[in-house]
């Protein structure tokens, strides 16, 4: 559920990239919205005969290497404003 979570809200987001025309903005909502289950589906046999290559602890430890790269270059830019003190 939480992966589709963006669904109903994703014609709106398309509308602020600048899609104006009514058709325009219900092809890119439904291109975008199939995006998601067809990578996976896609690159499957791929990362299976990694895995079976390799290794399937291995191929979880690369994943998870590869998911928290982008966090950990972008995480100190995006720190939050430091607080005001409250009195």
């Amino acid at each position: 559920m939480g992966f589709q979570f963006f669904s109903p809200f994703l014609p709106l987001y398309v509308r602020e990239l600048g899609v104006t025309d009514p058709a325009m903005i219900a092809l890119w909502s439904g291109v975008l919205a199939a995006v998601t289950p067809t990578m996976p589906s896609l690159l499957a046999p791929f990362f299976g005969r990694l895995a079976d290559r390799f290794g399937r602890k291995m191929m979880l430890l690369a994943g998870h290497v590869i998911a928290e790269g982008p966090q950990v270059v972008h995480g100190p830019r995006l720190r939050a404003p430091p607080r005001r003190r409250l009195r």
